[in-house]
């Protein structure tokens, strides 16, 4: 975890002392992250494209009062991870590469924020209560990586060949916010249900992306899959910056507990 986030849990630590003479509630939610945009899009073939599938979600928020029970200030340490989609990854290797078999490993999209801001609740019945929020904050996020293995076997060929590919993971700081409204149910004595919606901007710039390509042809082993069992090898490197949209629809339920 870089400065930036540090240096806000330390401020969030020193607000909640703060006010530590009234009361608040810590709570803990799950549910998924549903990627849109451009970061849940299928399309190979733009540079943006997330290729993202839904993920895990986890949320630890602190609520504080302001005078009134309507207002109050909150925090949050959330982190998400989203997964690469298999299909979608695979498209291109297939369309330059007919006639492969291919082996895909790869990790996930990742995200770590940091935020806090503001909440406004408004009672619908004695138990139950409405509320909206909007936070602000950073967020350390983590590209994925990604290795990808392609083989065409000697049959109707000739020779065995083989591509490889590899994507280096990369991470980077960078603001976020997150806007949303949920449902809250005193449950019993301090404790609550709870249910939101967030919606989570994030565009990190990844920098310094490197990324291979190895074509080995005419394997001298057909069974020995390795470059170096390879007549002729051709290899291939890039490095890219990346502005790649990382935004959310967060769905979450969980328990609150009213703190003494």
């Amino acid at each position: 975890m870089k400065q930036p986030l540090l240096l806000c849990l330390a401020a969030l630590f020193t607000a909640y002392h703060s006010t530590a003479q009234t009361k608040g509630s810590l709570s803990l939610s799950l549910g998924p992250a549903i990627p849109v945009g451009a970061f849940a899009s299928k399309n190979d073939h733009s540079a943006n494209t997330g290729l993202a599938n839904v993920g895990p979600l986890a949320d630890l928020t602190y609520q504080h009062p302001i005078g009134s029970k309507s207002f109050g200030w909150m925090a949050s340490l959330r982190g998400r991870f989203n997964g690469v989609d298999r299909a979608a990854t695979l498209q291109s290797p297939e369309d330059f590469f007919p006639g492969y078999e291919w082996t895909l490993n790869r990790s996930r999209w990742t995200v770590v924020e940091v935020v806090a801001g503001s909440y406004f609740q408004r009672p619908l019945t004695k138990r139950l209560h409405l509320f909206a929020n909007i936070e602000l904050g950073v967020a350390e996020a983590w590209s994925p990586r990604e290795s990808i293995l392609g083989v065409r076997d000697s049959v109707g060929y000739g020779y065995t060949d083989m591509v490889v590919a590899h994507l280096s993971p990369a991470s980077r700081t960078t603001f976020t916010g997150l806007a949303g409204v949920g449902v809250c149910y005193r449950w019993r004595g301090r404790w609550s249900l709870l249910g939101r919606v967030d919606f989570t901007y994030l565009e990190p710039t990844f920098k310094n992306v490197q990324s291979t390509l190895a074509i080995g042809d005419h394997l001298a082993i057909p069974s020995i899959i390795s470059l170096s069992n390879a007549q002729e090898v051709s290899l291939y490197s890039y490095s890219n910056t990346n502005k790649q949209p990382m935004n959310s629809v967060d769905v979450s339920a969980g328990l609150a507990l009213a703190l003494k």
